[in-house]
């Protein structure tokens, strides 16, 4: 059931920012998170609940950009990469909030990098 209310907040968060209710978003994403978080941590070897727990991350992180708020967008996105150091994903939005504050050249190596993955 948790896990399920989980992604209902996941659909909510996507209405809201469609409707421009991008702090709504953000309130409905880190309860997403939370419940997943919880999943995560009650059940350790519970692969898919430990992938939920890091897009749940993920989305939030991206609504707090998308919010202006780059410093806190970066620490998650920077968790992620700890989490999966192999994701391209996390690597793009770490560059993409560093270039946000001003930080280009960082910025670019992490771009860089995201780059030659995909590649």
């Amino acid at each position: 059931m948790r896990h399920a209310i989980s992604v209902t907040y996941g659909y909510l968060a996507d209405a809201q920012i469609e409707s421009g209710d991008v702090a709504g978003a953000l309130e409905s994403h880190r309860r997403s998170r939370a419940l997943r978080a919880a999943l995560s941590a009650e059940f350790p070897n519970n692969e898919t609940y430990a992938q939920l727990a890091a897009s749940a991350r993920y989305y939030e992180a991206t609504v707090l950009g998308r919010l202006g708020r780059w410093e806190e967008s970066l620490a998650l996105h920077r968790e992620g990469l700890v989490d999966n150091p192999a994701g391209s994903f996390d690597l793009c939005r770490v560059g993409e909030a560093l270039a946000a504050l001003g930080r280009h050249e960082e910025a670019l190596g992490y771009l860089g990098r995201a780059l030659q993955r995909h590649e």
